[in-house]
């Protein structure tokens, strides 16, 4: 079992320290590099999200974002808060497949590399907060290991 938890300030050189953070978590927890990886990528492109869009710095307070990692050696869960605007992916459509490299358009990727790195992902808005669950299945342990 393990749980870790964090509070950075809505702001882009954050995301340093949530990439160590996590980066550590893996490693105390064994994750193999997949879902290590996998994880990494979704959280970075939760935050990023909040802090690009949905955080703004309104009546002069600085916004936050709190993050709570747990694995039960059976799964990973991340939970991140951010007391920003109301905003659930789980809302936002699958982007269309380019049929050329030309067709990609920079930028706008985030939640479909959320979805795809994740095995589940879960939204809601409690306390005028929102809470952002991501969730990685570990592959069961082997008897050697």
């Amino acid at each position: 079992m393990i749980e870790r938890a964090l509070e950075v300030e809505a702001a882009l050189h954050s995301l340093r320290a949530v990439g160590l953070w996590l980066r550590d978590a893996a490693r105390d927890g064994e994750f193999p590099y997949e879902v290590a990886f996998g994880l990494d990528l979704a959280v970075y492109e939760a935050v990023e999200n909040i802090v690009r869009h949905g955080a703004g710095r309104e009546q002069g307070r600085h916004a936050s974002i709190r993050l709570r990692l747990r694995s039960d050696g059976r799964r990973v869960e991340v939970v991140v808060e951010d007391d920003g605007r109301a905003f659930d992916p789980l809302s936002v459509p699958a982007p269309a497949t380019p049929q050329r490299i030309e067709d990609v358009v920079p930028g706008g990727q985030g939640i479909h590399l959320m979805r795809k790195f994740t095995d589940e992902i879960h939204y809601r808005r409690e306390e005028g907060r929102n809470v952002l669950t991501l969730v990685r299945a570990l592959p069961p342990r082997s008897e050697g290991a």
